[in-house]
């Protein structure tokens, strides 16, 4: 994965102080970056009440038959995963990255329709059913990076007959920038601010600030994020669209 500032570095100086202590904590972890070869790879401590809700929306939304969760092991979501589909009553069946056979056996034999994966990961599951004349599956769930180089939608998945919906991650399962269904329909890679965090009022350098709707273990006070934002206006829900520059 093509990264530009590494997060895991950033976060460095903050988790590594808490390592030796999360095994007392009883709490969740995640990793500190999305990419294992990422040399400041940390655990990242979430609080046990730690909830996806973004996705949980997301899959309500879709209403899918079966869900197929491709995002890498490490990554260690599954739990929240499986409380949004437990709570959006969708089935999930587990795939491991670059299993694309088994992504063709779940949509033709286990009715699966719906896909949540990192976005290079959704991309190469699209061509690989792309070329095997297997149509795409409606709904889609895309996870990026927040220090990926890009946040582009895969081509083949920039499709109207497709529910498409894109999120910017600070960490595996910490949503940074979300999408509403009205962004999501428009297929317009515009994103609103998670309410997660508080975010300062300088998009050409935005930085966060941890609240107290975020249930974490440590905190992040005006940490700045490797990235440019420019303001595109109202989305129809009624918070600002926002877009990478």
């Amino acid at each position: 994965m093509d990264v530009a500032i590494s997060i895991a570095q950033k976060l460095l100086p903050i988790l590594e102080p808490l390592q030796d202590k999360i095994k007392d904590w009883h709490c969740r972890v995640v990793p500190s970056t999305a990419n294992s070869a990422d040399s400041a790879f940390r655990a990242l401590p979430l609080a046990r009440e730690w909830r996806w809700h973004t996705c949980e929306e997301h899959l309500k939304r879709f209403n899918a038959d079966t869900l197929i969760l491709q995002l890498p092991s490490f990554w260690q979501v599954e739990p929240f995963v499986y409380a949004a589909a437990h709570n959006a009553k969708t089935p999930m069946c587990i795939i491991e990255p670059q299993n694309y056979p088994l992504d063709k056996a779940s949509i033709k034999l286990a009715s699966a329709n719906a896909v949540l994966a990192e976005a290079t990961e959704a991309a190469a599951i699209a061509e690989y059913l792309h070329a095997g004349q297997i149509e795409l599956p409606p709904y889609w769930m895309l996870v990026h990076a927040a220090d990926a180089t890009s946040w582009r939608t895969p081509h083949l998945l920039q499709n109207r007959q497709l529910e498409v919906a894109e999120e910017v991650h600070l960490a595996p399962g910490v949503p940074l920038l979300v999408q509403c269904g009205h962004s999501m329909t428009a297929q317009n890679n515009l994103f609103h601010r998670s309410s997660l965090f508080e975010w300062n009022s300088d998009l050409a350098a935005p930085a966060i600030s941890t609240s107290e709707k975020m249930p974490m273990l440590f905190s992040l006070t005006n940490f700045a994020l490797p990235f440019q934002l420019k303001d595109r206006g109202v989305c129809a829900c009624g918070q600002t669209l926002l877009e990478r520059i």
